[in-house]
């Protein structure tokens, strides 16, 4: 498919690229993405230069091709909103099908992506996670309110946002009584959300750090956001912000490995005392009151964002076992044990921090 691709964009290279020299040839570079992910990604260099020219997504599994569409969609619409998010987003450049594979031509970003820095006690260091979190932040501050909508959560909205994941939750995972009792006081709190008027956001989807590209200038940092397959229109506050807290550094830890590890991170964010997650706090409160988001809700809101992340992530799991294998990392290793796929899949991170959210929950930051 890259080479009909390379001659295609060559041929309409004028038009495509109006302001760039046309090349001899294309080269491209694959970049390394989660086993789960929904997309494949190739930078695209020009002759010999050693900076790509633009990027191309490719949806791995062509019954899924809807996540092309899907960042399409959100690019062009974002793209139609204020200049701030114009310059911080790719460009959608094509979007054609290729060979027989619909492929998403962008612009590329400057940056890398964001680094953490870890302390000697095993947590982030905070000037370090100040400066990423605040970025975090403030940009999706702006995103926020310029994707804002105000609506009346009427029933059906109600039934499509909290009824319905909840009781899909309770379908998939085996609840113990506790966890089952949880649930009915956070249905009970979100009930009282009804006929209020509520702002919905445009989430990203998968708001974490390697999908934050920060660049320096003379004036202190910029953050362009890439991979906006898993977007939504319109979903209930937190969820970007709660999504980049709580794998901020999950992939960089340097004690406790495997399940525990994870878990053990998850606590040192949202539950222990400790100087990192005095600073989530803080930052968790800022961003709340920017938005106008009240602090009783947070917890609900949280929950209802690890009960999609654990819905999602299940079902894109049970997805790829089924063509033959669970991904092999640390937070499959000790529920692949002696069980089915189905059940392996039923242990998975997300599942795990909701367990631990419930266990935990008196010490909770908020």
């Amino acid at each position: 498919m890259l080479p009909q691709l390379s001659r295609y964009i060559i041929e309409k290279w004028d038009i495509l690229f109006p302001n760039v020299n046309r090349p001899n040839k294309l080269n491209y570079l694959g970049i390394a993405g989660s086993v789960e992910g929904g997309t494949t990604t190739f930078l695209a260099f020009s002759d010999e230069n050693r900076k790509p020219v633009f990027v191309v997504r490719i949806a791995r599994n062509p019954n899924i091709i809807n996540l092309i569409f899907a960042e399409r969609d959100t690019l062009l619409f974002l793209h139609s909103l204020g200049s701030f998010l114009k310059h911080s987003i790719p460009k959608v450049i094509l979007c054609k099908k290729i060979a027989g594979s619909t492929v998403l031509v962008e612009s590329v970003l400057d940056g890398k992506p964001m680094m953490v820095i870890m302390a000697p006690d095993g947590l982030p260091e905070v000037e370090n996670s100040k400066t990423n979190i605040n970025l975090a932040k403030d940009w999706l501050v702006n995103l926020n309110n310029e994707t804002k909508e105000t609506r009346i959560i009427v029933p059906n909205l109600f039934e499509y946002y909290v009824t319905r994941q909840i009781e899909k939750f309770q379908t998939i995972f085996l609840l113990s009584k506790d966890e089952q009792d949880y649930l009915k006081r956070i249905l009970g709190i979100m009930k009282g959300l009804l006929y209020r008027k509520i702002d919905l956001f445009l989430s990203h989807g998968d708001f974490c750090r390697h999908n934050i590209l920060a660049s320096k200038n003379k004036t202190g940092y910029n953050i362009g956001v890439i991979d906006w397959a898993f977007s939504k229109r319109a979903n209930l506050p937190l969820h970007d912000f709660l999504f980049f807290l709580t794998t901020y550094f999950l992939q960089v830890r340097r004690k406790n490995y495997g399940i525990t590890g994870y878990i053990k991170a998850f606590e040192d964010t949202f539950f222990n005392e400790n100087n990192y997650s005095d600073l989530v706090k803080q930052c968790l409160t800022e961003y709340c009151q920017e938005l106008k988001i009240d602090l009783s809700l947070t917890k609900p809101f949280f929950t209802m964002f690890l009960i999609d992340k654990a819905i999602s992530e299940y079902q894109k799991l049970l997805s790829i076992s089924e063509r033959g294998f669970i991904p092999g990392f640390g937070i499959y290793s000790e529920s692949n044990k002696n069980k089915s796929y189905r059940d392996a899949l039923k242990e998975q991170m997300w599942s795990l921090f909701f367990r631990t959210l419930v266990r935990v929950q008196e010490r909770y930051i908020l």
